[in-house]
């Protein structure tokens, strides 16, 4: 099996669980991203291996535009659900793989979270 077809087996078994997790919610290194970006409201984040989506969630939830970008769909549809029963239109949860992001990348500062890099730029 490759690497990329085990990893979703793996997350997509776990996603649940990961949505319910208080230390992805609500860690203390949430929060010290949150303040690091000092986010004035039309930022875009973008969440690399995004998971069940608390990193975009949380930044969304202070304004930022989010692209979220994560290869397990059972993670993907946990944080749609989650956004949705926030009122949060303001992040999308798109498949892909950080290796090969589907867009262009123009990223002004990053922050890491946890074992992933979430990246701050000033909208246009």
């Amino acid at each position: 099996m490759d690497q990329t077809r085990a990893i979703r087996r793996v997350f997509g078994a776990a996603a649940e669980r990961y949505a319910l997790s208080s230390v992805h919610a609500a860690g203390p290194d949430l929060e010290a991203m949150l303040e690091a970006a000092a986010l004035q409201g039309e930022e875009r984040v973008l969440d690399l291996g995004c998971g069940a989506g608390h990193t975009a969630l949380a930044f969304a939830a202070r304004g930022a535009r989010v692209e979220a970008l994560d290869l397990t769909t059972e993670m993907l549809e946990q944080g749609r659900r989650m956004a949705t029963e926030r009122g949060l239109p303001n992040v999308r949860f798109r498949e892909g793989d950080a290796a090969r992001l589907p867009f262009a990348l123009h990223a002004r500062t990053a922050l890491p979270a946890w074992d992933r890099a979430a990246s701050v730029e000033a909208a246009p």
